[in-house]
């Protein structure tokens, strides 16, 4: 008992740290007076013009670099553009409204209201700034209200013999925004609404069965040793996941180990999958990858061997060789599937490191194709979210699905 009253005080003490105590006097002053906490702040447009409507009236503060504020209340559409590196604000008829701003926030006055920004609905407050001589937006809005926009993404929509992996879903990804509050306080957002965080459409796609698992898991995140996890989940791990360490170059975490995972996720389309390349398929791919890596010392070359040189116990590679005229390169890990870019969709990495390979060679030695035959799509660390929809619909609870992934961490709720 003593044990787990530390860790609900030490998680609390983190989000207060982090969330809450973003409600100071100055982050009133700075237009998220109407946020409910504890909130979190996702970039979510990257464009050169953004066009911001309400449902309802809306408060619209533009700062001055010099932190001089003009404050508006208004029902009407505004237009932001970028204009030497400083925002202009425009009104629905295309009048100019403000000049040389660096900053606009954007907050509807009523709670039932929200924001459309380029065409797409969100919830809570549009910041928008200055960023890469473009222009971000920055949503920020009340924790549980992003879970609603990331979930049917990130795992689908699904009814109710998926309702403990759908509750599985809103800890885990809960637990993830919660562990990037403090990776860059500097930065004027903690995630970015795509695949390099979590994806998140804000309203579009929101749905019954996955609002309903966002409430029933209100305020819910997973813990180990005190500490909030980085709960990393992917779509189907073929049969097992992986340590965090043979993936990628991170330490390793405890809770974060190679777990059996069969049958929960044999369902899945990506559980067996098999890709054919022609040689100069593969030739394109894997030098743009050593390219853009800076390793490359000649281009074109000619792909003579694809090679395993090492397999973790799941299947997945760990080092592949390439010989090439220009040389031998050994790729490792997770990077691998950088490198093997799907024949069948341009730009599509391929869907895991558990494969093997097959090379047909013509009779005087040259490859003609290389096939690969693989299971599981994704990195493998983690949740394995179709073995999680897989283990609801079998009957088990959203609690022990988190237990077969995340080993040794405990569920705590904080707020």
């Amino acid at each position: 008992m003593i044990y787990r009253l530390a860790l609900i005080a030490a998680t609390v003490m983190l989000m207060c740290a982090a969330g809450c105590a973003r409600f100071s006097y100055v982050e009133h002053r700075r237009g998220y007076k109407r946020l409910k906490q504890p909130y979190v702040r996702v970039k979510v447009v990257e464009a050169k013009k953004v066009t911001l409507k309400s449902t309802g009236p809306y408060e619209l503060l533009c700062f001055k670099s010099d932190g001089e504020r003009t404050e508006y209340h208004s029902n009407s559409d505004i237009t932001v553009t970028l204009s030497k590196k400083l925002l202009t604000v425009k009104d629905k008829s295309g009048l100019p409204l403000e000049e040389l701003v660096s900053r606009v926030v954007a907050s509807p006055v009523k709670e039932r209201d929200h924001l459309v920004l380029n065409g797409r609905a969100f919830r809570g407050v549009a910041d928008v700034i200055v960023e890469n001589d473009s222009i971000s937006v920055v949503n920020a809005v009340y924790m549980e209200d992003y879970l609603k926009g990331v979930l049917p993404p990130e795992i689908g929509h699904h009814g109710r013999p998926e309702w403990e992996a759908l509750k599985a879903q809103a800890v885990a990804s809960r637990t993830y925004a919660v562990s990037r509050y403090s990776i860059d306080p500097t930065k004027a957002y903690d995630l970015v609404g795509h695949v390099a965080d979590q994806v998140y459409d804000g309203m579009s796609t929101e749905d019954t069965w996955t609002n309903g698992a966002v409430s029933e898991t209100k305020g819910e995140v997973l813990l180990s040793d005190g500490e909030t996890i980085t709960a990393y989940y992917h779509s189907t791990c073929g049969g097992a996941t992986e340590n965090v360490e043979d993936v990628w170059e991170r330490d390793p975490a405890s809770y974060l180990r190679a777990r059996l995972d069969d049958p929960y996720c044999q369902w899945s389309k990506f559980y067996a999958w098999t890709y054919t390349w022609t040689r100069q398929q593969l030739e394109s791919s894997i030098s743009d990858y050593l390219e853009k890596s800076g390793r490359l010392q000649s281009k074109p070359f000619t792909l003579r061997d694809l090679e395993i040189i090492d397999k973790l116990p799941s299947g997945r590679v760990r080092i592949l060789k390439v010989t090439t005229s220009a040389g031998e390169y050994l790729i490792l890990k997770d990077q691998i599937r950088w490198a093997l870019i799907r024949p069948d969709k341009p730009g599509a990495i391929l869907p895991s490191t558990n494969f093997e390979l097959r090379i047909i060679r013509s009779s005087s030695g040259d490859i003609t194709q290389i096939e690969a035959t693989g299971k599981g799509n994704g990195h493998g660390v983690g949740m394995c979210q179709c073995g999680a929809l897989g283990r609801s619909r079998s009957g088990q609870e959203y609690r022990s699905i988190l237990s077969s992934y995340y080993t040794g961490a405990e569920i705590i709720r904080v707020y």
